[in-house]
């Protein structure tokens, strides 16, 4: 009985990990869609000043809301790939015990 729950609480955990990390992604590259979409605005009005700003400030966002859905992944699954990278986990060394402890912090189960 009890491996049976703690097998559908590691699946639950890593579904939500998963769909975190996708829902991260999806903001980030909707946030960079839009930075398109300012500087195309800046092209046609002429304003670069106020249109460059606002690109930068959209892709620092872009890449915030991208590295803290990929963070979120690594806690919880471990693994270090990327958006189109090759599915790869890390190797326990020097930083697998700080991230059992942050995933443990974060738990969402005691």
């Amino acid at each position: 009985m009890v491996e049976r729950y703690v097998g559908a609480n590691i699946k639950a955990e890593s579904w939500i990990a998963r769909g975190g990390y996708w829902v991260a992604a999806l903001v980030a590259l909707l946030a960079v869609a839009w930075a398109g979409l300012i500087v195309n605005e800046a092209a046609h009005t002429g304003n670069w000043n106020e249109g460059l700003l606002y690109t930068a400030i959209m892709l620092a966002i872009a890449s915030l809301v991208y590295f803290l859905g990929w963070g979120w992944r690594w806690l919880w699954s471990g693994r270090t790939d990327h958006l189109f990278g090759k599915k790869k986990f890390a190797a326990p060394g020097r930083l697998e015990d700080g991230r059992q402890k942050v995933a443990a912090i974060f738990s969402l189960t005691p």
